[in-house]
């Protein structure tokens, strides 16, 4: 009983965030910016994550809200369905109320829910209050494919090969994040 015990706790938490839609399971993402470096770097991985993941499904308020929507009941549909999200942080939008908004939106449970503080010119020791909480990787080949891996692994069955994901994805997006 005690051997069986150990092995739950050491057993890492899968995310439960698929979706079935038809005989296609899918992930949406929900990737959270604030000030025009941060919105870059958040349309780079619009752009590149269902690339790499083809089950991935990001949303992005600058990209998918409609002309003419009510954005702010867009965005909270999306806050309420989505149960992955990466926070796109940078120097000037360390404070931003918007993102701290969307975060503890995406956390509304603590069961089964990812937030990923995405660090763009920030150490890990430069986010404060709530964002603390969450497991922060950095925009670097390193910390990049680790988060993939980790989107990845959630996938379950429906996974990618792991050798496939940051190699394609560094080269082609490193210029837009360093340019930033």
């Amino acid at each position: 009983m005690l051997d069986n015990v150990a092995k739950q706790r050491q057993a890492p938490q899968k995310l439960h965030t698929m979706q079935e839609s038809g005989h296609h399971c899918t992930m949406d993402v929900f990737i959270s910016w604030s000030g025009p470096q941060s919105k870059q770097v958040a349309e780079t991985l619009h752009h590149y994550l269902p690339l790499m993941i083809n089950a991935i499904q990001p949303w992005l308020s600058s990209a998918d809200i409609d002309a003419g929507a009510r954005w702010a009941s867009d965005i909270a549909g999306k806050l309420q369905q989505s149960k992955v999200g990466i926070i796109c942080l940078t120097p000037t939008n360390l404070d931003s109320i918007w993102i701290h908004f969307e975060a503890g939106a995406l956390a509304k449970t603590l069961d089964n829910t990812f937030v990923c503080p995405y660090l763009v010119g920030v150490q890990p020791s430069d986010v404060k209050g709530p964002l603390t909480q969450f497991q922060a990787k950095r925009a670097n080949e390193e910390d990049t494919k680790r988060l993939l891996e980790t989107l990845n692994s959630a996938l379950g069955d429906n996974a990618v090969k792991a050798d496939q994901l940051a190699e394609a994805f560094w080269p082609r997006s490193t210029s837009r994040f360093c340019s930033c």
